[in-house]
């Protein structure tokens, strides 16, 4: 039995197309580089929020009430990377689908961001 060779004919050097992305997302008029300046932004939110968080701990610890302060100020920045990196998630799977391994690694990252965001909802009401 022969097999043919989907990408027999093509030369070397053409590109093979991307899947187009996922129709009603939701995000009408943002593409894949809108989005990842958004991603970009997520990741720095996130690390101010982790800061803050970590500073939030500490105070914490040493009974100072500001704590609490600085724990809601890093939830709002947690909720803001979330959001972003859940858009910039769907535009990424549209492009490069939903079995990605790196589609599953941002997946990772944005459910241990999410899972830290739950701990402050709890400790900040």
């Amino acid at each position: 039995v022969v097999v043919e060779d989907p990408f027999a004919g093509l030369a070397e050097d053409t590109p093979v197309a991307r899947k187009k992305p996922i129709g009603g997302s939701g995000f009408s008029g943002m593409n894949f580089e809108s989005q990842a300046a958004a991603w970009t932004e997520a990741q720095e939110l996130q690390a101010r929020a982790a800061v803050l968080h970590s500073q939030s701990s500490e105070l914490r610890l040493e009974g100072d009430a500001a704590w609490h302060d600085v724990a809601a100020e890093a939830k709002e920045l947690y909720e803001s990377a979330v959001e972003k990196a859940r858009a910039y998630r769907v535009i990424y799977a549209g492009e490069y689908g939903e079995d990605s391994t790196l589609t599953k690694l941002l997946d990772k990252k944005i459910d241990i961001w999410n899972r830290t965001l739950v701990g402050l909802h709890k400790t900040t009401r």
